[in-house]
């Protein structure tokens, strides 16, 4: 097969991802993406979506069929049908696409995956202290979490997060310069990946107007200059720490081409606001290609038609457009 083989995890099925990967497959005809999930869910979705869906179940990699909707069901199952409302019992169908996955990447050598989102409350029910796909995938493979970066992406956004899912309160303990430094670094590498020569870092403060030189908070004096300044004296074209919205308005005007925030919520609210749907999370670090679309299970519009593939479509065209590693 001459084009690159995409991996995607259907996520949890009581959510929107049956009818979104259904409809970025018309709109993505060509691509070669196999999904793990259920026959009947898709069936039965394209069936209420009035899509003429051609299904092909897999009995494994080989029986890839180009132009066909292919289906690799896991072998063990759950008490999840469709139509079911979100319970314990979707978000382990949800994480036995994840296990399937795991077994397919390390087995079959699968190189480039989606994830489509999952309800993290509801797969801890079933994998304890389960804090979403990027740390799952690094305790698989056991890869140092420090060691992998979250950038969310858009044509004119990419910005990177140094904690990932954590409450507020615990942000400032879990920074550290080292932290930093590992960030910007491998986000680097991300984008070199994606064809961009060298990026140029603008990173942000945590506390409101970069903390007035230790006023709101000592963060940026003691934790994040000097990671920016290690950094500088190992040749980065790096600057900051700067408030979120100095680093925007500068890579809108050309200045920068990669912001690092410090949060998880600093970094994705600008990407969401300014790419209108079209925008993916690209996790680095793994031995593989990670993306996922930046939307969450949205339970509230499951079953309504109305769910957008924006997000999916954008995910996959940048899957289908990086380079070998």
């Amino acid at each position: 097969m001459n084009r690159k083989l995409i991996l995607v995890t259907s996520g949890d099925p009581a959510g929107i991802r049956p009818e979104v990967i259904i409809k970025s497959f018309f709109e993505k005809r060509a691509s070669s993406f196999f999904i793990i999930g259920r026959v009947e869910v898709f069936e039965k979705t394209a069936k209420f979506l009035n899509k003429n869906l051609p299904i092909k179940k897999m009995k494994d990699i080989g029986d890839f069929t180009s132009g066909k909707f292919n289906i690799l069901e896991p072998e063990e199952k759950s008490n999840y049908a469709f139509g079911n409302s979100p319970s314990e019992n979707s978000g382990k169908e949800a994480f036995l696409y994840l296990k399937k996955a795991v077994d397919l990447i390390k087995n079959e050598k699968i190189k480039f995956i989606l994830t489509a989102p999952v309800s993290k409350k509801l797969v801890s029910k079933v994998f304890e202290n389960f804090s979403g796909h990027t740390y799952f995938f690094a305790d698989e493979f056991g890869i140092p979490h420090e060691d992998v970066s979250m950038i969310f992406y858009s044509r004119n956004l990419k910005i990177s997060t140094v904690t990932q899912h954590l409450a507020l309160r615990e942000v400032s303990s879990a920074l550290s310069i080292d932290k930093i430094i590992s960030n910007v670094k491998t986000s680097i590498t991300a984008l070199k990946k994606t064809g961009m020569q060298n990026p140029r870092v603008a990173v942000c403060g945590l506390n409101p107007h970069c903390g007035e030189e230790g006023a709101f908070g000592d963060e940026e004096e003691k934790i994040i200059k000097p990671a920016v300044e290690k950094l500088k004296s190992e040749g980065v074209e790096i600057s900051g720490p700067m408030n979120i919205d100095e680093a925007i308005i500068g890579t809108l005007k050309n200045k920068f081409d990669l912001i690092v925030s410090m949060y998880h919520d600093q970094g994705i609210l600008p990407v969401k606001l300014l790419s209108h749907g079209r925008a993916a999370n690209l996790t680095w670090g793994l031995p593989f290609y990670r993306i996922s679309p930046l939307h969450g299970v949205a339970f509230d519009i499951a079953g309504k038609g109305i769910a957008r593939c924006d997000s999916t479509v954008f995910a996959l065209s940048l899957l289908e457009a990086m380079k070998d590693a």
